[in-house]
């Protein structure tokens, strides 16, 4: 397996609220803060409790997988960029399998059926179950 894919493996036991606190936190953080950037502002102009849409979860999940091939690419070379499939999506490639990225601000409560919070948890565990394991 390519080590991008390798790098999913954490992610068997983290919920989607766990991820999208954990990819946050790396954003911020001063070697990644400018390359994130655009994604968290999108990030942030996102209500996650809103009516779940297609094309609102296809921008985040673009923004979002920009910012991890910005990170791999950077003469910092930072490293753990999970989900690796974003970086290498093989025979996924425009899937909505692929189609989730983090939220901000997200409880452990569960979500409003319908919400777009929703929609991006299914898929983020739709991704651990089918890709991941």
């Amino acid at each position: 397996y390519p080590g991008e894919w390798l790098l999913d493996l954490p992610l068997l036991g983290k919920s989607y609220a766990d991820f999208s606190r954990e990819a946050f936190d790396m954003a911020v953080l001063p070697v990644r803060a400018d390359l994130s950037q655009e994604w968290r502002a999108l990030s942030a102009a996102t209500d996650p409790n809103a009516d779940a849409d297609e094309m609102t979860a296809r921008r985040l999940a673009e923004s979002f997988a920009a910012y991890l091939k910005a990170c791999k690419l950077d003469e910092r070379a930072l490293s753990t960029l999970p989900p690796g499939r974003f970086l290498m999506p093989g025979d996924l490639e425009g899937s909505p399998a692929l189609t989730f990225a983090p939220l901000p601000g997200l409880s452990e409560r569960r979500a409003r059926s319908g919400s777009l919070q929703a929609m991006m948890e299914r898929r983020y565990e739709a991704y651990r179950t089918h890709v991941v394991k």
